[in-house]
């Protein structure tokens, strides 16, 4: 959510101080299919790191 946020954010000043720039459906679908990758592979990295430090943790405190 925060990454979607920026994008907003970034659109809103793009628009305001360079204009309207239209571009075809298919470059608009790309590029939302881009930025939804991107954004679910770092909520994934993130979640995973965090899963297996939570994991080692725990195996290391049982010993």
């Amino acid at each position: 959510m925060f990454l979607f946020g920026w994008f907003v954010a970034l659109a809103i000043l793009w628009t305001r101080y360079f204009g309207v720039v239209l571009v075809p459906v298919v470059a608009a679908s790309a590029i939302v299919a881009i930025m939804a990758f991107v954004v679910t592979m770092i909520v994934e990295q993130r979640t995973k790191t965090n899963l297996v430090q939570r994991w080692e943790s725990a195996v290391n405190t049982n010993n």
